[in-house]
């Protein structure tokens, strides 16, 4: 469920990276790889902080050197975030967030977090807020939206003729917004799927697969996620991207962080 929520201050100041071990393991169908994800927590208490970052860390890669580069891919662009945060630098942020694991097999991984962030003041509803991160592992490599479809006016023009199908879920129940009522306009949103890219207080486009479906995801002040089956946008698709999805999910989850401290 997504929800706006609460905030209060805090004033224990810690600055901490916290391993949770999460036990969730793939086997690799290429290779002898029983791949590991490792929970990791970003924690940021300092003055009037209250920053709370689950993201995954991925162990057991027969190649220990290129498990560490995608790992900290991994890590910088979604800490990356708080460096394009004002409040951030003035040490005034409220931010949280969980991370779901849309895709992954040996040659990407896909990452969906989803929380909330603003302003710290005692009783402020906080906004929701969303990144996303697609990790090509055998470049080892973030992968740009750019990269995979070859034409944003087919794609702008599907998105705003509703052929994406809405799958939010906000308090529990699904949203019914549709694209075409969102506001947005044509060269607008074109230009937001090719820039692709999280600004404060703008809107910004994020996208994930499943394998199965390419979802697109505007953020405004809420954000909603457009879904679509691949085999609806292939022809805008880069091939080598289609079939790096071809093929089964090897793992879906969500991580549940119990031990935080």
């Amino acid at each position: 469920m997504k929800r706006r929520v609460k905030c209060g201050i805090k004033s224990v100041i810690t600055i901490a990276i916290i391993g949770i071990a999460l036990c969730v393991r793939m086997k690799s169908s290429k290779s002898n790889e029983e791949i590991s994800i490792i929970g990791q927590v970003y924690s940021n208490e300092k003055q009037y902080n209250e920053i709370l970052i689950n993201y995954p860390q991925l162990q057991g890669l027969d190649d220990s050197v290129k498990e560490k580069k995608i790992n900290d891919l991994i890590k910088k662009d979604v800490l990356g975030i708080l460096e394009k945060e004002t409040l951030f630098k003035e040490n005034n942020l409220a931010m949280h967030l969980d991370y779901e694991i849309k895709f992954l097999n040996e040659n990407i991984i896909s990452i969906f977090y989803e929380g909330w962030s603003g302003a710290v003041h005692n009783g402020n509803t906080l906004p929701p807020f969303c990144v996303a991160t697609t990790i090509d592992m055998q470049q080892e490599r973030i992968v740009a939206l750019k990269e995979i479809i070859i034409d944003f006016d087919a794609l702008g023009r599907l998105l705003l003729a509703d052929k994406f199908e809405n799958i939010s879920t906000w308090e529990g129940g699904k949203s019914f917004q549709k694209m075409s009522n969102s506001g947005v306009g044509s060269d607008e949103l074109i230009e937001l799927l090719m820039k692709e890219d999280y600004e404060v207080a703008d809107d910004y486009i994020q996208w994930y697969t499943d394998g199965n479906n390419l979802v697109v995801v505007y953020c405004k002040r809420y954000y909603e996620e457009y879904s679509t089956d691949v085999a609806v946008v292939e022809y805008i698709m880069y091939d080598n991207f289609v079939n790096s999805i071809a093929g089964e999910n090897q793992i879906e989850y969500k991580a549940e962080v119990t031990n935080y401290k």
